[in-house]
């Protein structure tokens, strides 16, 4: 083997998967609402979602930063394997039980399966498997030297008051740091975004309702929306929703919904929105005018109740 080949192959491994816990984990800080909502949707007490952001956080940073600079490498490779089978079997459990969509992983950044995500986090481990074992056979030895310590006591200080503050900042202003989901305000809507199956967009304004089929406030919102579909002066509606055919037919019938909902692929919702419910208000010129999460916009129930007072207006009387 090239000299040195088996040092490089030791250090840059374990710098790969160093660097993926570190991306993984800005992309929670930066936008903390939206990896809160997949904690709640896994189960997580409402108490407890907030303080295991800031946790999920820190320890992807810290895992990340431990294996870039070679902190305790056998001990930091051990943990950051474990980690990715313990994130393995949540996606594979949370999927398989319908509670998520995906692995919650990678923000708006990026849309992969849960199947993808398991392969990633495999190939992930078997990274730390070369790293450790390019380590032991070229007898690599890191020594514990003040700055490793510094830098991995900064990445996890830096996280934990980062994500604080981005917590404050969602709360106070109700918006992220930073928003990398595609159904932002501003931006213009295109075609294809619910999937290969979504039709063109009616040329009035169109309100684009994403639901979760098990999530109580969604069926809150159904009865508003579906008071609203058809009626003058109210945007065109419809929903994305993920779920089997069968699911959906079953919640429309339930529900009782009258506006179009499609089924859209895993991990659609969580790059276009940051929670679910969300709604997005698209204009007559293709661009999201405004977002709702969790709450429909004040502004939305008003026109509903003008334009229901309309109709009841002019409807003829017997």
């Amino acid at each position: 083997m090239i000299p040195g080949l088996r040092e490089m192959l030791a250090v840059g491994s374990a710098a790969i998967v160093g660097l993926v816990f570190l991306v993984t984990g800005a992309l929670k800080l930066v936008n903390p609402a939206q990896f809160a909502d997949h904690l709640a949707r896994l189960g997580v007490r409402p108490p407890a979602v907030k303080p295991g952001v800031v946790v999920a956080v820190a320890v992807e940073c810290t895992v990340g930063a431990a294996l870039v600079v070679g902190f305790r490498p056998a001990c930091t490779l051990a943990a950051a394997a474990a980690l990715l089978v313990t994130l393995s079997a949540v996606t594979l459990w949370s999927t398989g039980s319908g509670r998520t969509d995906s692995c919650g992983c990678y923000a708006g950044l990026a849309t992969i399966s849960p199947r993808q995500s398991v392969m990633l986090n495999a190939g992930y481990v078997a990274l730390l498997g070369v790293s450790a074992w390019s380590a032991g056979a070229a007898g690599l030895s890191v020594s514990l030297t003040p700055l490793r310590s510094a830098l991995v006591a900064a990445a996890l200080i830096a996280s934990v008051a980062g994500t604080s503050v981005a917590l404050r900042h969602a709360a106070r202003h109700d918006r992220p740091l930073l928003d990398l989901t595609r159904a932002r305000p501003g931006r213009t809507w295109k075609r294809g975004w619910l999937g290969p199956d979504e039709a063109e967009l009616p040329a009035g304004p169109m309100l684009v309702v994403f639901l979760s089929l098990t999530c109580a406030t969604c069926h809150t919102w159904v009865k508003v929306l579906a008071a609203a579909h058809g009626l003058p002066g109210m945007p065109s509606i419809r929903g994305a929703v993920r779920g089997t055919p069968a699911e959906i037919a079953a919640f429309v019938a339930e529900h009782e919904v009258p506006f179009p909902i499609l089924a859209v692929g895993p991990g659609v919702l969580p790059r276009l929105v940051d929670a679910l419910p969300s709604a997005a208000l698209v204009g007559p010129e293709r661009v999201v005018v405004e977002r709702w999460e969790k709450t429909i916009a004040p502004s939305f129930l008003d026109a509903l109740r003008a334009a229901l007072r309309e109709r009841a207006r002019t409807r003829p009387t017997a």
